[in-house]
């Protein structure tokens, strides 16, 4: 949802499987400020069922940081 601070929400909602797990994928991007001034930030969450346990893992980054995304695609690339 837009905000005063927030600005320039995207988001996209998809379905996935992980190892053999049905998930569901949330990517979003959005603008809010930072020490006064405008901050890019990337998030993906990951919902799924483990066990009677729903988990939901949640990072957000920097898309300016290229490490921020290969971190994010390093970890959720080892939820099994």
């Amino acid at each position: 949802k837009q905000t005063p601070d927030v600005s320039d929400l995207q988001t996209k909602v998809t379905d996935a499987e992980e190892s053999g797990r049905k998930t569901t994928v949330v990517d979003a991007s959005y603008t809010e400020p930072l020490n006064g001034q405008p901050a890019k930030l990337i998030v993906r969450s990951l919902f799924f069922e483990d066990n009677g346990q729903i988990w939901d893992i949640t990072y957000l980054y920097n898309p300016a940081d290229p490490v921020g995304k290969e971190v994010i695609d390093h970890v959720f690339g080892q939820i099994k």
